[in-house]
């Protein structure tokens, strides 16, 4: 395992994030109020031109309260996700350092040394129990990745919204 992650602090990170949109919804509906409440007491072009802005930054707002609750679910989500992977992965490794075999990156193969087993039917058995277990070191191994590539790509997605948010709100 390199680089998997650690279940726990994804699920920390997601929880900080869901707190972190509820803020943000909260403070984006006291602000629409606060600019809606302008509306009666203050006429005129600037009093227009203030609401506008102040719609803006509340949608702004809005939009970095939704990727945060998104992205907060996503890392809880994954880190459940994770942490199951990593049990199998445990699992995979402990049985088969305890038939013997070693594990590596590569898979499992046979460790290094003198077998003296001459017996062509515990040579197949052998065989077939090694290969067993890196078929299942390669499956974990290949849910572990595609999990970080999905993970990946969906924070790579929200980070693009935001920028796009922040664009609109800088050149408004």
């Amino acid at each position: 395992m390199t680089g998997s992650g650690d279940p726990g602090s994804l699920s920390a990170t997601g929880g900080l994030l869901l707190r972190l949109a509820a803020g943000l919804r909260s403070d984006a509906s006291r602000t629409s109020a606060a600019y809606a409440g302008l509306q009666g007491e203050w006429v005129g072009r600037a009093s227009v031109a203030a609401r506008r802005r102040g719609d803006l930054l509340v949608a702004s707002v809005s939009t970095v309260a939704e990727e945060a609750a998104q992205v907060g679910a996503l890392l809880q989500r994954h880190s459940t996700d994770l942490a199951g992977l990593l049990d199998e992965e445990a699992t995979t490794r402990t049985r088969a350092t305890g038939s013997g075999f070693v594990v590596t990156e590569n898979g499992v193969s046979l460790a290094p040394g003198l077998r003296g087993v001459a017996d062509p039917a515990e040579v197949a058995r052998t065989d077939a129990e090694r290969a067993a277990l890196d078929l299942a070191w390669h499956d974990v191994q290949h849910r572990l990745a595609t999990a970080r590539a999905t993970l990946c790509r969906q924070l790579t997605a929200s980070a693009d919204r935001l920028s796009s948010s922040a664009t609109t709100l800088r050149t408004r």
